[in-house]
C-alpha cells in the first residue's frame, strides 16, 4: 500500500505567488565543503529567492553569522559543553563535531542518548530559525529532518527532505536499538515532507520500497561546468582520488598496491579525513613515496580543474554497507566532466554509467589491491585511455548541475505558485 504525501489543502502553508520567496537549507555541516547544499543555495539566489543556510560550528574559525556569495550563513554550536574558547572574530561558541557518519555507541543507553542528542540538536535548529518562518524549508538528510518538519509543523513552512546517505545503513552505524530508532524517526519524517529528494535512481528505490513512498525525485550532484577538452594522456599515468580520507574506501590497499605499478602510474591523493595520517604513514612504510603524493584540498568550485591535469578518475567504495553499495559520488561526475577516464568499484550504479558511456573500467569492490591491476593494465594502452576521457567529457553534458538544478526549482516553485510539484 502507497503512502500520499500531503496534498496542498491539507497544509495551510499552501502559498499564493505572491507570497514570500524566502528558502532555508538546514544541514548538520559547517556548510564550507558541502558543495550541493552551496549549489542548491547559490541557484535559487539566481532565480531570486532569499537563502538563509543553517549548519553547526566545526572549527574554531567557524562565524555564526556571515554573508556569502551563496547566502546568509547561519552556524550553531550544539554541544552541550562550552568550555572550549573561540578564536577572535569569530562565533562566541566552542568547536562542535562535524557531520560524519555515526559512530557505534556501547550499549543500548550510549545509543539511545545519541538518538536523543540529535533531537535536541534539531530543537536549536529550529529555535534559531523559527522567526523567520520560511516559505521552504531543505532538510539535509536525517540529521536536520526533524527541524524542517517542525518548521512545518509549527511555522507553515513547505518541507523538502533531501536524502544524501541511507543514514541508517552507513558503514559506522550499529544495530539494534540505533537503527530501530532512527528508521522509525525516518519513516515518520519521510512520510510528512511535502516532497523528497535524493542524489541518485537506485536509491529513489530503496526510499520507496523501504518506506512505502511516491518513488522521490533524482537530482544528481553534478558539477556546475565542465572543461573544453580532456588533456593529453601522461606517462607515466597520471591517476587521482579526489575526495575523503575516511574508512570502506579501501584506500590503504590502493596506497600499498602502487608499487607494482612503480615506472607506469603514479598516484595523487587530494582530499582530507580522519584517516590521512594513517595514509601518509602506509606510503612510507610500503615505500612508495615516489609514486604516491599528497595534494592540498581544493575548494568545491574548483574541483574539476585540479582534477583536469590527470588521466585518470578512481571511485573506490568497499561494499561494507547499503550506503556504500548504492552509492553514485560526487567525484564519479566531477571526473567526467574533468576528461578523465574513471575507474569504478563494480559497484551497481557506477557501473551503470561506466557501461553506458564506455568511459571506464570496474574493479571488484571487496578487493581494491584490483584497482592497482587495472592501472597497470590502463597504463599499457593509452590511446584506449584517450578515447575514454574523450568519451567521458562528452557524456558529462547529461549529469551537469544546470540540467539537475531543474528538478529543485521546479518543486519550489510549485510550492509557492501553488502547482502540482509532485
Amino acid at each position: 500500500m502507497s503512502h500520499e504525501r500531503p496534498s496542498m489543502s491539507e497544509n495551510d502553508s499552501a502559498r499564493r505567488p505572491d507570497a514570500p520567496r524566502t528558502v532555508l537549507i538546514v544541514v548538520r555541516n559547517n556548510l564550507k565543503h558541502d558543495a550541493r547544499v552551496r549549489k542548491m543555495a547559490a541557484g535559487l539566489l539566481g532565480i531570486g529567492y532569499q537563502v538563509t543556510l543553517l549548519g553547526i560550528v566545526t572549527d574554531p574559525g567557524d562565524l555564526a553569522d556571515e554573508e556569502t556569495p551563496f547566502g546568509r550563513v547561519l552556524r550553531l554550536d550544539t554541544r552541550r559543553s562550552k568550555s572550549a574558547s573561540p578564536g577572535a572574530g569569530t562565533a562566541s561558541v566552542p568547536v562542535s563535531t562535524p557531520d560524519t557518519p555515526p559512530s557505534p555507541y556501547a550499549g543500548w543507553i550510549g545509543q539511545v542518548r545519541h538518538f536523543v542528542g540529535r533531537l535536541r540538536e534539531n530543537w536549536l535548529y529550529y529555535k534559531a530559525v523559527r522567526d523567520e518562518a520560511p516559505a521552504v524549508v531543505i532538510a539535509c538528510d536525517l540529521t536536520a529532518a526533524p527541524a524542517g518538519y517542525l518548521l512545518k509543523r509549527f511555522r507553515r513552512s513547505r518541507f523538502i527532505y533531501d536524502v544524501h546517505e541511507l543514514y541508517t545503513d552507513m558503514t559506522a552505524a550499529p544495530e539494534g536499538i540505533y537503527r530501530t530508532l532512527y528508521s522509525a524517526l525516518e519513516r515518520f519524517l519521510i512520510r510528512r515532507a511535502d516532497a523528497v529528494i535524493t542524489v541518485n535512481s537506485a536509491r529513489a528505490e530503496e526510499l520507496a520500497r523501504r518506506y512505502r513512498i511516491a518513488a522521490p525525485h533524482v537530482m544528481i550532484n553534478g558539477p556546475e561546468r565542465a572543461v573544453d577538452a580532456a588533456a593529453p594522456v601522461g606517462e607515466p599515468l597520471r591517476i587521482l582520488y579526489q575526495g575523503g580520507f575516511v574508512a570502506g574506501r579501501g584506500l590503504p590497499e590502493l596506497i600499498q598496491g602502487m608499487g607494482r605499478a612503480a615506472g607506469k602510474a603514479v598516484l595523487s591523493m587530494q582530499g582530507f579525513g580522519p584517516l590521512e595520517d594513517e595514509l601518509r604513514q602506509t606510503a612510507r612504510e610500503a615505500g612508495v613515496d615516489g609514486y604516491v603524493r599528497f595534494l592540498e584540498p581544493c575548494p568545491p568550485s574548483a574541483v574539476v580543474e585540479c582534477a583536469h591535469e590527470h588521466d585518470v578518475g578512481i571511485v573506490i567504495y568497499e561494499p561494507v554497507s547499503l550506503n556504500n553499495y548504492l552509492a553514485a559520488p560526487n567525484k564519479l561526475f566531477d571526473y567526467m566532466a574533468a576528461g578523465l577516464a574513471v575507474l569504478g568499484s563494480d559497484l551497481p550504479t557506477i557501473r551503470s554509467v561506466l557501461d553506458e558511456h564506455e568511459c571506464g573500467v570496474t574493479f571488484a569492490p571487496d578487493r581494491p589491491a584490483e584497482a592497482v591491476d587495472a592501472v597497470i593494465e590502463l597504463a599499457k594502452e593509452p590511446a584506449r585511455v584517450a578515447e575514454m576521457k574523450r568519451r567521458a567529457l562528452g557524456a558529462s553534458v547529461r549529469y551537469m548541475w544546470p540540467e539537475q538544478f531543474g528538478v529543485l526549482r521546479s518543486i519550489v516553485e510549485g510550492m509557492l505558485g501553488g502547482s502540482d510539484f509532485r
